[in-house]
């Protein structure tokens, strides 16, 4: 099950963002963001779609979470990203291989 309020955390998270500014880029209250965050409440959708919009995503991504996004949501890969087209076929590879090895972290609220 896909928890709401993880993902708007999630997402507020990953670009750097306190509960005021989203306040000031949305108007959603930071109070009430709190409780959404928190599994409290369950925003309506006028608010998922200001939430959305401040987070330069679409309302389906508050709904729904796919491992390619979270992938390029991930701050070291949004700043690898423009490197990556001037690595070769191996350097490529090497990397994946990297991160593929690498241990991965259980999404708190995901089942």
């Amino acid at each position: 099950m896909i928890l709401i309020g993880y993902l708007v955390r999630e997402l507020r998270e990953a670009r750097a963002l306190s509960r005021l500014q989203v306040e000031r880029l949305c108007g959603v209250r930071r109070e009430r963001l709190w409780y959404i965050e928190k599994q409290l409440t369950t925003p309506g959708i006028p608010t998922l779609e200001r939430l959305a919009a401040s987070f330069g995503v679409g309302v389906g991504r508050l709904l729904s979470k796919t491992e390619h996004e979270m992938l390029l949501e991930d701050g070291f890969i949004q700043k690898i990203h423009p490197l990556v087209r001037h690595l070769n076929e191996n350097h490529k590879a090497a990397i994946l291989k990297t991160l593929q090895a690498a241990p991965r972290q259980k999404a708190r609220g995901m089942e």
